[in-house]
């Protein structure tokens, strides 16, 4: 993956169900909570589905807020959100607050400049 200075993945992930109260949301989807068709109903089609080995995973490109992309990944036997990847574009940390609150992690790679 290409990425450009100042961008950073942010990574909104359930671990188990009870983990879900006070985790950040993307447009009110919500890890552990939200389900394939509230994703569908936010972001619209996606991109691309593929099946993965934890669940169906959608891809969109460009969806909102000047987000490179956003990946949603949906467990395979309960169809709800299990994590939701976004891949911002030049975005401040402030932004990413407005959008997630405080609740989000950021990841960093060793090719990310961010």
């Amino acid at each position: 993956m290409k990425t450009t200075a100042g961008a950073c993945l942010f990574l909104i992930a359930a671990s188990a169900p009870a983990m879900t109260q006070g985790l950040a949301s993307y447009y009110g989807l919500t890890p552990g909570r939200s389900k394939q068709a509230d994703v569908e109903a936010v972001l619209g089609t996606p991109k691309r589905i593929s099946r993965e080995s934890a669940g169906l995973l959608y891809v969109y490109a460009k969806p909102r807020d000047g987000a490179n992309y956003v990946e949603v990944l949906m467990d395979k036997k309960t169809l709800k959100v299990r994590t939701i990847v976004v891949d911002p574009d030049n975005t401040s940390v402030s932004h990413v607050v407005k959008l997630f609150g405080t609740a989000y992690q950021r990841v960093r790679y060793a090719f990310d400049n961010c």
